[in-house]
């Protein structure tokens, strides 16, 4: 009977454990449980092997005012997969993570945003800033995240790239 017993304490111990960690996983919105997101943490320039990319991230004050009202950072994306990476603006988000760990959102589609100032932009700066369909097996593509003037780009913390279609969260990790 002792033998019994101690299983048992042993198999309530573990379910009270399992039930631990299963929890901390789970947070609560609105009366519903909710997963918390996986956000996969990367440093500016790596190679993921197990993502099949490469990314990086750079803000050059270079760029500033080349779209008035607006500062760059282009984000470098290199797929080494085998198969073509799909991009989409409408459900894509990309946040610049500053020191302070607040969240600022990127305009992806200036079109939208700003129809004047888009409509007075040159043909070739159009093309440059338009957020890709696809990246084909191999390619580097080169994303240019806008963001308002007010922002100071010079440190930050982060640029998180969420894909609705493959479901990931990605942190872009600066490397000052």
């Amino acid at each position: 009977m002792q033998k019994s017993s101690k299983i048992i304490a042993v198999l309530i111990v573990f379910l009270f454990f399992v039930g631990g960690l299963t929890q901390s996983c789970v947070t609560v919105k609105d009366g519903k449980k909710v997963k918390k997101e996986k956000v996969i943490r990367v440093p500016s320039g790596a190679n993921i092997p197990s993502l099949g990319m490469a990314l990086d991230a750079s803000y050059d004050p270079a760029t500033d005012g080349i779209i008035s009202g607006y500062k760059i950072v282009s984000v470098a994306i290199t797929n080494n997969s085998i198969d073509i990476l799909q991009m989409d603006r409408e459900t894509d988000e990309w946040d610049l993570v500053d020191l302070q760990g607040r969240k600022h959102a990127a305009v992806l589609d200036l079109r939208r945003e700003a129809p004047r100032l888009y409509a007075d932009l040159p043909e070739r700066l159009k093309m440059m800033i338009a957020y890709p369909l696809i990246i084909q097996v191999g390619e580097t593509r080169v994303i240019d995240l806008l963001f308002k003037n007010h922002l100071d780009l010079q440190s930050f913390r982060a640029v998180r790239f969420k894909s609705k279609i493959s479901g990931k969260t990605i942190e872009i990790e600066a490397g000052y």
